[in-house]
């Protein structure tokens, strides 16, 4: 018996014969109108069934009124059966294609809609509109009774879950098939028969109706040529040739996984094989599959499947080339090359694949009608045991393989790989036999068709013995690699990562020679580029016309920093800098940091007393001590720099807990004094302890409906943010805003709903990520809660949205709305600068973390750190966060990998949710600024968060390539020395503001997203304003960017008073980029001695308002 490779929903095994471990799934698909399962098939041990769920029979009166008795009847008798169930998610109506022979319509209301809007279905370029399914263009339109198409999907899909949820839980539902278009499949219904498609038609593109024509539209003005956005009119009709011309949905996988959490999801592929050995595949193009000659269709889609952990289900595996020449041999179709190249994509990206016959098929060859017919369930059976390995009850032979179109290969005794080469037996989910060939077969195949009929389109796989040699040398490449990788961490004291290649060595040793590398691998000499010297300095020859003058430069300000006691800490850090793009320092900054371009000699040999008032740096140079002392230099110009909004956070209490406006006058007069200043607009939260605070699924939005009037008769905008932590306990929390009351009452008898620390001390401040996916808030998920009160905002305030009052929506991703964990709460001790606790002992952070480490094959990994100290430890008291610490040990970067990865996986998912409810506006999510023991080598306090960012990592690179997935802005906290300066309060802290900024932001800025910013304390002084500004204009960069907006946080008395609200005035002026008025100089051209501003308000709320200039 001849060797082959068969696959199955888990994975890919090589055998030969077919041996009793190489066991594969086969499931026969129910009739359309099935209610009872015919019992016969169990007595042969069949594997199970597939069964198409259709919303159209589900939700067929009303939206969101589901009826499933008929479905829990046969799924009972399944189960008793002791038979798995694969159900199919089927969005579509059934009638008009191959195998219909019932009509099951969409549902009535949906009918009802497409009476009034008949673009909500797929168009043709004559009108004609195909009701098989919903066109893709409304997925995020807002037109099916207030609901987008995905969430139509979504909704139906978790009220399955919840309803048949002892069937997931017995494992009797295997497997979810998610129907994405016609017939289930993924494609466009380019060839309806109802529209009088016959084959070999090429089809038509169906892109006609208004919601897919403005998608076009944009796309073509984004490219810069309008008059592309239109169907191409020269691509003949549905059963046009090749030669008479001339001429896809990821958002709904992740939805899926979100509904049926631990269970496998599929996919179904559609074999479009005619005119697969043209050059243009013209009706694969019709279909949306861009699979001409010169280019692969299937290898993305395969990626898209493979992000989403999603197995795929391909038809017509049972379809033989020769076969369709002797049919339609002007059809030019080739099934299986076409089978191969699917497959191939499949398997390149290792994601399961099941199959199914795409005609029924009965025999060992051709086709007969009647599965139950006494011959045919007997051929079926001989199949399913076959497919089950169990050969030994039948006597094969040779003959037998030539009858399945098996051609048998004489093969080399010598050559042993080629003896485990193995052939591809497809898998019948239906119960038909798939055509079977091994590799060798499949090239005999191409040569036969070589020289049968010319394959201008048709592909071949790579030979097998190129992949070996390519396999071959890339294990000899990565073997050399690792000996140069090992000789550099022990020779050349490179702290390099454990799979580092040689990008990073090339990396470090253009740092050590001074450079400066970018994570995206731009490189560029930093300004103090020269020879390196001792110390970490580096010495500039400076060229001039009359003298040539040596400067002995210092290190980057951002990185400077000097501790008694922890030298070794601070010259280890200042040779594993960070690659960032720092502009030189502000002539405002006279931080303990800053270098200043003054200096002054004090001393020789002795102790000089410097007057603590002066807050210069301190270089010594020999025996010399040299004091920079900062000159008072005038004040940067903005004007006409570029405009940088400005808003102003309101107040936490401006709604209460009732969800009343609370001082709506007193608002009323100081929003009317920001817009005077031309403040941009404000901020508010709103608080999910508030507005659902009873009931699930219950909201009031009473209080921020009047918020918001007021607001918008102001002719302000307004930033929102979704809150879904407690507010109280932190820093500038002057209310209490708890969780709503049931949450509570959840929480009572499973507080693992919460971030647990690991003495057992749990934090109501939000929920934990563990739950995410966990059904335990009422039968719904944390992620689910969060969909649902985003989407109860979007609807109730669909106006503000209509005419761009509200400009952006932050989601609140953890503790103070910070993507985080609450590793330093203040309940709980914590006392700045202690580095905090890791938050991962609940229940279900524990189970993803011994996953995890079952996972990587080292189960007793399955624990947090227990030598990182506590809430109030420093790093050096620790032995996993100290220099040289089990952090960089091969468990601590297992166990840190795991703990910032839970932290991207939940921002992802919640903001993809984002995405889906505020299609059209700009989302953005907040990271926290911890910097404190940022000029240590662990970074403690950040790793504890949830950031691994030691001093040989960047652990902000993929939380910002995950907000660049969602087109998120970053918003950032920034905190300036002259608010609090740790430097100054606790010198031991080795923190870096500054220095973590400029991280951030280059991260975002090198990921092109926009970049927000906010005061992390209340500020009213003129220097810490100006030092925004430059933060917020760079000087020095090349490329001129900026922050795309500014909040001031936050609107209070103080801030209203004279003086202050004066400096943040000017402030704001500024940041707009205009002129401010300069009293000193108008005293000297006025000759007084002093002036004085009378500033006027206005009456209504337009706006306006200014000043009377008086002597």
């Amino acid at each position: 018996m001849q060797p082959y490779k068969h696959f199955c929903r888990e994975a890919v095994f090589t055998v030969r014969e077919f041996e009793e471990n190489s066991y594969t799934q086969v499931v026969g698909k129910l009739h359309l109108w099935v209610v009872v399962k015919p019992p016969k098939l169990e007595e042969r041990d069949f594997s199970g069934t597939p069964y198409c769920i259709r919303y159209v029979t589900i939700e067929v009166h009303a939206p969101q009124q589901y009826n499933w008795n008929g479905y829990k009847k046969l799924f009972q008798i399944v189960r008793d059966l002791k038979l798995k169930l694969q159900v199919v998610m089927s969005f579509h109506d059934c009638g008009g294609n191959v195998g219909d022979d019932v009509h099951i319509p969409h549902p009535q209301w949906v009918t009802e809609i497409s009476q009034s809007n008949p673009n909500i279905f797929f168009t043709d370029r004559e009108g004609r509109h195909n009701c098989e399914c919903l066109t893709w263009g409304i997925d995020k339109e807002r037109i099916l009774r207030e609901r987008t198409a995905v969430e139509v999907y979504f909704d139906f899909m978790r009220s399955f879950r919840v309803e048949f949820d002892e069937f997931f839980a017995g494992g009797i539902i295997s497997e979810i098939e998610i129907g994405l278009g016609p017939c289930g499949e993924l494609r466009y219904p380019s060839y309806p028969a109802k529209h009088g498609w016959k084959y070999p038609g090429i089809g038509e593109f169906q892109c006609y109706d208004q919601y897919l024509m403005k998608s076009l539209k944009n796309a073509a003005e984004a490219r810069g040529h309008s008059f592309w956005a239109k169907g191409p009119d020269n691509a003949g009709y549905y059963n046009s040739q090749p030669h008479e011309t001339r001429s896809w949905r990821s958002g709904t996988f992740s939805l899926a996984n979100l509904a049926f959490e631990g269970t496998s999801i599929a996919a179904k592929l559609s074999g479009i094989h005619w005119w697969y050995k043209t050059a243009s595949h013209a009706a694969e193009l019709t279909a949306g599959f861009y699979n001409p000659s010169n280019r692969d269709a299937y290898a993305p889609i395969a990626s898209m499947l493979k992000k989403h952990e999603t197995a795929l289900n391909f038809t017509c595996v049972e379809l033989r080339t020769l076969d369709q020449h002797e049919d339609f041999p002007e059809a030019l179709a080739d099934p299986e090359g076409l089978v191969w190249q699917v497959l191939n994509a499949a398997w390149d990206v290792n994601i399961p694949v099941a199959s199914e016959n795409a005609l029924p098929c009965h025999d060992r060859e051709g086709l007969s009608p009647g599965l139950m017919e006494s011959h045919n369930f007997m051929e079926f059976e001989r199949f399913v045991r076959r497919m089950h390995a169990e050969m030994q009850k039948f006597g094969t032979s040779e003959e037998d393989d030539e009858e399945m179109g098996m051609d048998v290969k004489e093969e080399d005794d010598n050559d042993e790989e080629d003896k485990n080469i193995a052939s591809t037996v497809m898998v019948d989910i239906d119960g038909g036999l798939a055509s079977s060939s091994s590799n060798s077969q499949f090239n005999h195949h191409q040569q036969f068709q070589d020289q049968s009929t010319p394959q201008v389109g048709s592909r071949r796989c790579r030979p097998f013995e190129e992949k070996e040699r390519t396999k071959l040398r890339e294990r000899q490449r990565r073997a050399i690699t690792a000996k140069i990788l090992a000789g550099l961490r022990r020779h050349g004291n490179y702290n390099l990562r454990v799979r580092a290649d040689i990008n990073d060595v090339i990396a470090a040793l253009a740092r050590e020679a001074g450079w400066v590398v970018l994570p995206d691998g731009t490189t560029f000499p930093s300004r103090s580029q020269g020879t390196k010297a001792a110390g970490g300095t580096s010495t500039t020859v400076l060229a001039s016309p009359s003298t040539h003058i040596q400067v002995q430069s210092t290190p980057c300000p951002t990185l400077r920093g000097i501790s008694s006691g922890n030298q070794s800490t601070i010259e280890y850090n200042a040779s594993q800098m960070k690659g960032v793009f720092v502009p030189s320092s502000s002539p405002y900054d006279i931080s303990a940091t800053a270098h200043s371009l003054t200096s002054a000699i004090v001393g020789d040999g002795e102790d000089a007393q410097i007057d603590p008032c002066i807050r210069g740096s301190i270089d010594t140079v020999g025996n010399m001590q040299v004091v920079d002392i900062p000159p008072k230099l005038q004040e940067r110009d903005f004007a006409g720099t570029s405009y940088i909004p400005v808003y102003v956070k309101l107040p936490l209490d401006v709604v209460n807990m009732k969800c009343e406006l609370a001082d709506p006058d007193g608002l009323l007069n100081q929003l009317r004094i920001l817009k005077s200043i031309n403040v941009d607009g404000v901020v508010v939260d709103c608080w999910w302890g508030i507005v659902e605070a009873h009931a699930p699924q219950e909201y009031n939005w009473h209080g921020y409906k009047r918020l918001f009037q007021i607001v918008r008769e102001l002719k302000l905008k307004l930033q929102v943010v979704m809150s879904f932590h407690e507010c109280g306990g932190n820093v500038g929390d002057d209310v209490c805003i708890p969780l709503p009351h049931w949450v509570a009452e959840i929480a009572r008898s499973n507080p693992d709903i919460y971030f647990t620390d690991r003495s057992g001390r749990r934090n109501p401040e939000c929920l934990s990520w563990g739950v995410d996916k966990e059904r335990v808030l009422r039968g719904r998920t944390a992620l689910e809660v969060y969909f649902d009160y985003m989407r109860s905002f979007r609807i109730e305030f669909d106006e503000y949205f209509g005419d761009g009052m509200i400009s952006t929506i932050e989601i609140g991703l953890g503790p103070c709305g910070e993507l985080r964990y609450p590793s330093n709460p203040v309940k709980h001790g914590w006392r700045y600068p202690g580095v905090g606790e890791f938050q991962c002992y609940d229940q279900y952070l524990f189970k993803s973390l011994r996953k995890a480490a079952e996972t990587r094959g080292h189960s007793f990994w399955a624990q947090a750190p227990d030598n990182a100290g506590s809430y109030n430890s420093r790093p050096h008291e620790t032995g996993f966060f100290c220099d040289g610490g089990d952090y960089d040990g091969y468990y601590g970067r297992f166990f840190l990998s795991w703990y910032s990865q839970v932290l991207v996986d939940h921002g992802d998912r919640v903001l993809y949710l984002a995405e889906l409810a505020f299609e059209g506006t700009c989302i953005a999510a907040k990271l926290p600024g911890i910097h404190w023991w940022y000029k240590t080598a662990s970074h403690a306090a950040e790793l504890s968060a949830g950031y691994y960012n030691p001093c040989n990592r960047d652990g902000y690179a993929s939380t910002v390539a995950m907000l660049k997935k969602h087109r998120a802005a970053l918003n950032f906290a920034c905190v300036e020395p002259g608010i609090l300066d740790p430097h100054v309060e606790y010198p031991g802290a080795l923190g870096d503001p500054v220095g973590l900024a400029w991280q951030v932001l280059n991260a975002a800025w090198d990921a092109c997203i926009p970049f927000a910013s906010e005061n992390a304390f209340p500020c009213h002084d003129r220097e810490v304003y100006n030092r925004m500004l430059d933060k917020a204009k760079p000087l020095n960069d090349p490329d001129r960017r900026h922050f795309s907006a500014f909040t001031y946080q936050r609107l209070s008395p103080l801030l209203m008073e004279r003086h202050n609200f004066m400096e943040f005035e000017r402030f704001v002026k500024r940041m707009h980029g205009k002129a401010i008025l300069d009293l000193e100089a108008l005293q000297k051209q006025e000759g007084v001695s002093s002036l004085y501003l009378l500033r006027f308000y206005p009456l209504n709320s337009g706006g306006g308002g200014g000043y009377y200039l008086c002597k």
